[in-house]
């Protein structure tokens, strides 16, 4: 059968090889460079545009609010290029059957991890074990009163039995049950000198809405911050004490903007260095490459590091038509979509249909393809899968439902840039199926600034997860689903609540046998894919776009980031 395409389609191929040659890296996760006087540093700041505007400094619901977490504070480890742990604000990494992590025959574990000797917080207070301790205890409380806390992990902070400050130098953490990621757990450190005293009022709305959180941000990050003007601009400045050497940059200023078209513009313009966290996609990378074409000009960085998908909608009182809630019928759906006709449109030829989560390149895809069901494209397929729940064409070849009429599920999507074009290309196949699909476009400056808007949706929500180790298993568990309780801020946009899967995930992360848990992925896999809380579509590339004066960001694996050696980061 003919592939619908984008009449674009195949003009770029020429300019999809990406390059970006990643500089050498040095023992602590940074890349090596000569240094830059110091004049120059400050003659230039780093000019950074970002997706959207951060929600808080804290704490993210998205990956697209990465940068300014991770620029102004810093866990205990980081992960380098290639995914190996590294120590941060600590001497050393726990090693596994060491004194620094030990596994009892009863299940139970203990890590002990010693901080670096004279580190400070960016106002100048020491840090102390007792600020890691304080955070195990805050994090307890925000989860209890429902705060925004999407980015803790609800498994690893179950499995947490204690944190003690044994002294002012040395944390030990007692997990009530094997954790596979022990040696590097996030627990990134809160200031305990500024917001104890505020926890300890009891009052939640006044300990949630603190300036803490973002304009009075404190943190133990390359940079701290110096000017947050909300709806503008965030201003940092190298901090002298930062746990792996003061950057090499001094300032950084962040903006921000929904429209990948207007970010591109920026960046050949000389008006931005720096564009990452989705401030740019697959399309505009390819005209930068145009752009810079001359040498030296700027580097655009690609991995396939996301698995864009159709997600449906889980909750009752939302879902419109209901059917949406069966199973069956979101089988039959995922057979009207042409995944490698979707991938070739946005990919420009080079895409990767998504059958599962999990790419073509895992070493166990061959047991995924044995055991794991799929869905290739088939209409008729369609047709017969429906039929069997009493749903039938009418007259004018419109699916309608014996309870519900004629179904009309709304695909809702980003309105701007690729995630548009993905959209509507979706909704044409359904439409082409047989469903009465409208196609909703929402703006991204509105649609990233609800929470609300993202989990409310009636039917079909475009949208993507990050892939990694774990398949993203953890954004899709019970604990996370996004509900008025947690104000909607769960990474669990799709409201789909299995406790199979979940207790999938949970044994999955205290097992420390490698093919134990490669099992254990396979079955998570298999059991999203029969369930289908969402319908993979491709595989997308992050795009991380900057200038040729800069030297530093690279293109790192799977579950790293492209910014975790900023503080190396230099004008050449």
């Amino acid at each position: 059968m003919r592939r619908w395409l984008p009449s674009h389609l195949m003009l770029v191929l020429s300019l999809i090889a990406i390059v970006g040659c990643a500089p050498q890296q040095t023992s602590r996760g940074g890349s090596q460079s000569s240094p830059v006087p110091t004049a120059q540093r400050e003659s230039r700041p780093l000019s950074v545009v970002l997706r959207i505007e951060p929600f808080d400094i804290t704490d993210t619901a998205s990956s697209r609010n990465n940068f300014g977490k991770n620029l102004f504070g810093t866990g205990l480890v980081n992960l380098d290029r290639d995914e190996n742990p590294y120590p941060v604000l600590i001497e050393a990494v726990p090693r596994l059957n060491s004194e620094s992590w030990r596994v009892f025959p009863d299940g139970r574990m203990e890590t002990t991890y010693r901080l670096k000797t004279g580190l400070t917080w960016h106002d100048g207070a020491p840090f102390t074990s007792e600020d890691v301790a304080f955070t195990r205890r805050a994090n307890s409380v925000r989860i209890e009163w429902g705060l925004s806390v999407s980015s803790i992990s609800p498994v690893e902070h179950r499995a947490i039995d204690e944190v003690i400050a044994a002294d002012p130098q040395t944390v030990v953490i007692k997990w009530k049950q094997p954790y596979i990621d022990a040696a590097n757990p996030d627990l990134r450190p809160l200031a305990r000198h500024i917001i104890e005293p505020v926890l300890d009022q009891g009052v939640a709305e006044i300990f949630g809405s603190h300036p803490y959180w973002t304009t009075e941000y404190v943190g133990l990050g390359a940079y701290r911050l110096a000017h947050w003007e909300p709806g503008a601009y965030i201003d940092g400045a190298a901090f002298e004490g930062y746990a792996l050497g003061r950057p090499k940059i001094d300032r950084v200023r962040l903006t921000w903007s929904g429209d990948p078209n207007a970010t591109l513009a920026r960046l050949l313009a000389g008006d931005a260095d720096i564009a990452l966290d989705q401030a740019i996609q697959f399309q505009q990378a390819v005209t930068l490459r145009r752009g810079w074409s001359g040498e030296g000009k700027g580097t655009v960085l690609l991995r396939a590091s996301q698995i864009r998908q159709l997600q449906a909608q889980h909750r009752p009182a939302y879902a419109n038509p209901a059917v949406v809630l069966d199973a069956r019928f979101r089988r039959a759906t995922a057979h009207a979509i042409d995944r490698q006709a979707v991938a070739d449109a946005m990919l420009e030829g080079e895409g990767e249909a998504a059958e599962t989560i999990a790419p073509g390149s895992v070493s166990f895809h061959s047991e995924i393809e044995r055991v794991v069901p799929m869905y290739p494209f088939d209409v008729r397929r369609t047709e017969q899968l429906l039929g069997e729940i009493g749903i039938v064409k009418g007259p004018d070849g419109v699916y309608v439902s014996p309870t519900e009429g004629r179904l009309t599920p709304e695909i809702m999507g980003i309105a701007e840039g690729q995630e548009g074009q993905e959209t509507t290309i979706v909704a044409d196949f359904m439409k082409r199926a047989g469903f009465d699909s409208p196609l909703r476009l929402v703006p991204a400056a509105l649609i990233n600034q609800s929470d609300e808007t993202k989990a409310t949706y009636p039917a079909w929500r475009t949208n993507y997860t990050g892939a990694n180790r774990s398949m993203s298993a953890e954004r899709q568990l019970g604990s996370r689903v996004s509900a008025p309780e947690n104000r909607w801020g769960g990474t669990n946009k799709t409201g789909w609540n299995n406790p199979e899967h979940d207790r999938l995930y949970e044994t999955w992360t205290r097992t420390l046998d490698r093919d134990e848990r490669t099992r254990l992925i396979v079955q998570i896999i298999k059991l999203t894919n029969e369930e289908l809380p969402y319908i993979p579509l491709y595989f997308n590339m992050e795009v991380v776009a900057h200038v040729g004066a800069l030297q530093g960001p690279y293109r790192p694996a799977i579950e790293s980031t492209p910014y975790e050696n900023i503080h190396m980061w230099a004008w050449k």
